[in-house]
This record gives C-alpha cells, structure tokens and sequence, in this order.
C-alpha cells in the first residue's frame, strides 16, 4: 500500500491518470476514497495526474491525539512529502472544505510548489468558533452524535461515507482544530497563479469567499446554484466539470 513516513507520520496517498498534477486535500471526516465515489477521480482523471491523500488524522493515515502535530506548517509539509515522493516539483492545489483551508496555508507556505490554486467550501479568515465549539461538544459525545447533527444540519450522508465518517477517531478529530486558527489572507494578496474559489450558492461562507476573491490577482469565485456546503462537495461529476474547465481555459491539460 502506499504510505510514505514524514515526521513520524505514516501518510497514505493514492495516484490515477496522466497529466499536470492536482493534489487532493480531504475535508474535516473525509478521505480520500471520497473522491472516488463522489465521481471526482471519474471527471479529472483522464486529463490529469490526480494525487489523493488522506490528512494527518484522517483515513489510513497517522491519527495524533496531540494538537500540536496539526500545526499548518507541519500538514502543508506533508504535502510537499508526497510531492517530492513522487517527483513532482509544481502541481494544482485543491482541496474542499478543511481542505480548501489547507490550499490556502499551502499559498502562505510553499507559494512556489504550486502553478493554480482551487479551494471550495472555506475561507482564509480566522471566523467565528461557535461552529468549532459546537462540533467540539458532538465530538465528546462520540462520531454517532456527529453524524446525527450533521445530517440534520444538511442532508444524510450518502452510505459509505457515512459508514467512514463513523469510523474516524473523535480525538484526533478534537485535536486537529484544538489550536487557535491562522489567518491567510495575507498570501492571497501575493499569489499569481490562478486561483478558483468555489462553493454551493446556499453555503453560508460564500460571503468570506467574495471578499477573498477580491485580494486575488488571477482569481474568481464561482457558486453552484441551489447547493449548500455539503451538496456542494457530494456533486463530484459537477465539481469535476468546473474544475477541468477552469483548468483547460487557464492552459492546464
């Protein structure tokens, strides 16, 4: 199986198709047999390297209990592991959700690793922790409590990702967002490559992705109409089609 060791940790990934290289960043519970299912892998892979990997603390991946192994600079830095694993010097950044914070901490630290940014779902603002602290309080209850809330929150989980977001550890969970959050709007001011902000039309963070589009030199945002947060990350085939068009009109084939 494929697992690299970086920092004691064992990171597992994952490699299909040909092409300019875009490394996947998984969101809070997921994995990167999301993207499988989800039909992202099916949309992108005939016209692109997709490099999958499960985050430190989530998937086969190593699962800390300890905070201070989810600093930004030690998860962007088992990004660049892989990559240099692999022999790849520039790829896209993409990542949903947790994972489009993860794009933009990879602008703010390894801006030169990376020839086009696409983040969905979030912003590079340090928000409000009410939706942090109640996610806490499910996590202390257990991934059963988590799932329920979610569910009513949005929509249930299609079935074998909500058998994998039971199956994640509510401490590493817990940890990873244990520590006070980091603003990377900075590095959006800096950046010029092209960069895709996408996100469902309903998502409430849409209105932080508007003004952070705004700091961008080569960027936009698009909205999917009618998703919310989670539809939005569900429609891998629709995702996929926006992502590869931004892609192929920026000149990445």
């Amino acid at each position: 199986m494929p697992f690299i060791k970086h920092q004691n940790m064992d990171l597992y990934y994952e490699v299909e198709g040909q092409g300019t290289p875009i490394v996947f960043h998984n969101g809070y519970g997921n994995s990167l047999q999301d993207w499988y299912e989800l039909g992202y892998v099916d949309a992108l892979k005939d016209d692109y390297q997709l490099v999958l990997m499960d985050g430190r603390g989530f998937g086969k991946s190593s699962k800390p209990h300890d905070p201070n192994q989810y600093t930004y600079d030690l998860r962007t830095s088992d990004t660049i592991a892989i990559m240099d694993h692999l022999g790849i010097n520039q790829a896209v950044a993409f990542g949903n959700s947790m994972g489009g914070r993860m794009v933009y901490a990879l602008m703010y630290y390894y801006p030169e690793r990376f020839n086009c940014f696409i983040a969905a779902g979030d912003d590079p603002y340090v928000g409000s922790d009410d939706l942090l602290n109640e996610f806490r309080k499910w996590l202390e209850k257990g991934m059963a409590d988590v799932v329920d809330k979610i569910e009513t929150l949005f929509a249930p989980f299609p079935k074998n990702l909500r058998e994998r977001y039971l199956a994640n550890d509510p401490k590493a969970m817990l940890a990873t967002y244990a520590l006070p959050q980091t603003d990377f709007s900075e590095a959006l001011r800096k950046i010029t490559a092209p960069v895709l902000l996408y996100a469902g039309s309903k998502d409430p963070i849409v209105p932080q992705m508007k003004e952070a589009a705004k700091l961008l030199k080569d960027g936009e945002l698009q909205l999917m109409p009618d998703f919310d947060h989670a539809q939005a990350y569900w429609r891998g085939d629709l995702a996929g089609e926006l992502i590869k068009e931004f892609l192929q009109r920026k000149g990445f084939s």
